[in-house]
């Protein structure tokens, strides 16, 4: 019985297992994905907020959003968009303001891990 493994049986176990283990990760990144874009949403969730609009954003950009956990709604009362060190006020009225971590439109009672406080002005 042969009990050592030259490096061409090593090398091809190892690159199996390098394949398997990309397999898997897009595997899960395709799961993930349904769920984003169900609750991105389109129709009546994209119509009830008017910061949900993301034509013009590369694919890098809308996924620099799902890295961060945007979301439109904040689950910390304490920890708005609009009271964030990032935040950028929205100009001549409009509903959305911006970030400088995050491109596109902002709500400013939402969320995201990169909040910080405002520095004391």
């Amino acid at each position: 019985m042969k009990d050592k493994m030259n490096r061409r049986e090593f090398l091809e176990k190892v690159s199996l297992l390098g394949i398997g283990a990309i397999g898997a990760a897009s595997l899960l990144n395709a799961c993930g994905k349904k769920e984003e874009s169900a609750s991105q949403g389109s129709g009546q969730a994209a119509k009830a907020d008017p910061c949900a609009d993301l034509t013009g954003l590369t694919a890098d950009e809308k996924q620099l959003r799902v890295t961060f956990q945007y979301v439109a709604e904040s689950p910390y009362p304490d920890k708005l968009c609009d009271n964030c060190g990032f935040w950028v006020a929205p100009e001549g009225g409009a509903a959305c303001g911006g970030c400088k971590v995050i491109k596109g439109p902002i709500h400013p009672k939402g969320h995201c891990t990169s909040w910080v406080a405002m520095p004391p002005s």
